[in-house]
Formats: structure tokens, sequence, C-alpha cells
């Protein structure tokens, strides 16, 4: 049979996937120590995979890149500021790729696990976000069913940042609140949280898939003992999403479950409740920056 151009066009067609798309983990770290521990972290060589290693050195240390990380498929990309919000926005800023996995530098990945991330946007085009989960020490407990994500989710479900993966076209201007997070003055938590709610108010699609795709040893920092800071960004959470009324029985409701002693946690999360009003509009976005 002749090979004529258009069985070649078929040919083509048929072996190319129109949807492909380039997966960027964007590692957020901070300093030598934190270089150090990216390094270790064994990442997979994986197929349409890259990694963004986003090192905040405000203080201009000596960097000694180590030598696992010499490769392609990672990219070093060293900036002065501070906060770990700071941090993930800059990486946003900085990335050309088609969807962004939010990552710590304390994390076990697998090619299995990111191949799936990046086959859930390819299979599903109009996807703009997705979340899913990970295994470790502190056993949080997920859904074991697909969904959708809206304002309002399951009862008992919430975000923990490195489970989150977005389509980065879909974005625009959106990113994380720099008064929130580790390192924040103010909000020491939160921030993944008012992050995702910036999302589906803005009609973004988002979808929760029940699969694992990376482990944490050790515990997370919001399932250790709680800070003054970090209960503070849990009341400031409150009242960005449930207003005044609902928020405030919201925060009275769970001050009791917080990882701290009572008044600890009922002193910080109501102050925190109070200074939302001051940082934030009703629609969660910044007064001021």
């Amino acid at each position: 049979m002749m090979w004529t151009w258009w069985r070649s066009v078929a040919w083509i067609s048929g072996h190319l996937n129109y949807n492909a798309v380039i997966l960027e983990v964007q590692i957020s770290t901070f300093g030598p120590d934190g270089l150090k521990r990216v390094g270790e972290m064994a990442l997979p060589r994986v197929a349409g995979v890259r990694y963004l290693v986003s090192l905040q050195n405000p203080d201009n240390l000596s960097l000694t890149v180590p030598s696992s990380l010499d490769r392609p498929d990672v990219e070093i990309f060293e900036h002065a500021d501070r906060g770990l919000s700071v941090n993930r926005n800059a990486a946003i800023e900085h990335s050309d790729a088609d969807v962004i996995l939010i990552a710590d530098d304390d994390l076990e990945y697998t090619a299995e696990g990111l191949s799936y991330v990046r086959r859930m946007f390819e299979e599903n085009p109009s996807l703009d976000f997705a979340t899913f989960c990970y295994d470790g020490d502190d056993r949080k407990v997920y859904p074991e069913y697909e969904f959708d994500i809206k304002a309002k989710l399951p009862s008992g479900y919430y975000l923990t940042s490195f489970e989150l993966a977005i389509r980065r076209r879909s974005l625009g201007s959106l990113r994380f609140s720099p008064h929130m997070g580790v390192g924040a003055p103010l909000f020491g938590s939160g921030e993944e949280n008012v992050f995702m709610y910036k999302l589906t108010l803005k009609g973004l699609k988002g979808r929760f898939f029940p699969k694992v795709i990376t482990t944490h040893a050790g515990l997370t920092t919001g399932s250790r003992g709680a800070t003054a800071l970090s209960l503070q960004g849990q009341g400031a959470w409150l009242w960005i999403r449930y207003g005044w009324l609902e928020g405030f029985l919201r925060l009275m409701r769970d001050v009791p479950r917080r990882n701290a002693p009572l008044f600890k946690a009922l002193r910080y999360e109501v102050r925190g409740f109070f200074l939302a009003y001051k940082y934030f509009h009703a629609d969660c976005e910044e007064k001021f920056i």
C-alpha cells in the first residue's frame, strides 16, 4: 500500500497528545540548609515533569548546589525575599509551565504519583485546578470519592498546600496572600485555604482526586503544636470565609479542638479573627499589600 501524505498526517495525529502538559513541581525552600534538603529528596526523572527549586536567600549566604540537582530537569531560582507565601508567588511568576504543583522541601515523590497528576490535567482539559492526597505520620483522612471543589466543601475536608496543582494560565493575577503563611508577621497559617477559596470565587473548575501523590515524613507544620501566629491565621480564615456571625460561631466551636491550651487558642484565634477585617475585604482580597 502506497504511503501517501495524508496517511502520514493520520499516523502523526494518532500518536500525538494535543492535551499534553508540562508539569512543574515548585519546591519552596529557604537558605543553604533548605537547598541541602532538596538535594536529599531523590526527585524522580519523569517525562513531561520538571522541578523549580524556589530558593529564598535574603542574607546572600554562600550556597553549594548538591550534585543530585545538577540535572536538565531541575532549575534553581534564587531570590532575596522572605515568607512562604511570597516564595510561592515568586515561583508562580517565574514559571512558564502548563501546570504547577505546590511543593515543600521535605516530601518524597514517585514517578507514578507525578505522572498521575499530569495525566489528570491531560485527560480533563477544562480542569483549572486539582487536589490530591499525601501519606504521612499525621494520618490525614480523606473522602474516598472524587468531587468538584466548590466554596462549600465536604464535611471535614481541608487543604494541605502540597496537595494542590493548578493550570497556570487559569490563575491570572491570583496569588497567595503575603499576609498569611509561615514567615508572615501576623497570620502564620491559612494561606492555602484562602488561596483555594479565591479560586472558587473566580469560578475556576476544581476537582479532588483520592490518589496519593507524595509522602511526608513526620508531622506537617499544621499538625504540630499551634503557635500564636498559626492560631491567628486560623481565626483570620474563619472571618474571611464565613464573615462576622457564622465565623465567630465556628471559632467558638473549633477553639477547644486546637492543638494548644484552651486560653491560648481562644486569645489568638479571636485576635486573628478581628485583625482579618483590617487586612482583607469580604471577597478575601487584601486591602493593602
